[in-house]
């Protein structure tokens, strides 16, 4: 009888397909931000990351006040510099240029944000963190007014479960309020703040989150990034198949 069953399991080994690993759940873990008033060329402020995940992300939002000067931002821990790379940027507001970046897989522990710049002019700052990140920033969208109070952040998720984070700015300091699929996460001086979604796009398609401002005088800008969730380890295989008769004593 076990030779029969040994031939029926082994030919289900053979004959099913490989399954592809469940997407895994992203989490917001913390974040920080600080705003410059004096002229720099670099700013800094102490962020400490918190994930002791193998996927934790930090996105850093940076603008200045004197045109398109922000060179880099990075992230310094135990004497060793991590520099992030730019998603995108696009001019603010009156020769003013906001910027995006990202980290994937900082070290845990305390750390300092350093924003750097060409130029001496004020800087801002905000970093948030994100645990369960695959490495994947699945689109990236700049969005612009869609009246004179308020912002549409529009992306589009390919992947389940993904989560959407919206940097934005707004002239003359006016203060902000989270609409539709917005949650504040690192707020400013009232014009500067980093949204995201608080919970996972699903099913994959586009996303809208909106956020409004006090008056109605001066714009808005935005930019949207959706980062994707990590893939759990699949079940373990033999010669490309599920060991899917390991329970058994064969």
């Amino acid at each position: 009888m076990n030779k029969y069953l040994f031939l029926i399991f082994l030919t289900l080994a053979i004959f099913i397909p490989f399954s592809h690993a469940d997407a895994g759940t992203i989490v917001f873990v913390g974040s920080s931000g600080f705003k410059n008033n004096a002229a720099t060329t670099s700013l800094g402020y102490a962020y400490t990351v918190r994930s002791t995940s193998t996927e934790p992300w930090l996105f850093t939002s940076a603008l200045d006040v004197g045109g398109d000067i922000i060179t880099g931002v990075s992230l310094w821990s135990g004497g060793t510099e991590y520099p992030m790379t730019q998603i995108t940027k696009q001019e603010a507001y009156s020769a003013m240029y906001m910027y995006l970046f990202y980290l994937k897989n900082p070290p845990t522990g305390a750390g300092t944000v350093v924003v750097s710049a060409s130029g001496a002019n004020q800087i801002n700052s905000h970093t948030t963190e994100y645990d369960g990140v695959s490495g994947t920033i699945d689109d990236s969208e700049l969005n612009n007014s869609v009246s004179s109070n308020a912002v549409a952040a529009v992306a589009t998720s390919t992947q389940d479960n993904s989560w959407a984070v919206t940097y934005v700015e707004a002239s003359s300091g006016t203060l902000q309020s989270p609409g539709t699929n917005a949650v504040a996460r690192s707020a400013g001086d009232g014009g500067s703040n980093i949204y995201d979604t608080n919970a996972p796009i699903t099913p994959a398609g586009g996303v809208t989150m909106t956020i409004t401002k006090s008056n109605t005088s001066g714009v808005m800008r935005g930019i949207t990034a959706i980062f994707s969730p990590e893939d759990l380890a699949p079940p373990a295989v033999v010669g490309g198949r599920h060991r899917i008769f390991r329970w058994f004593n064969f």
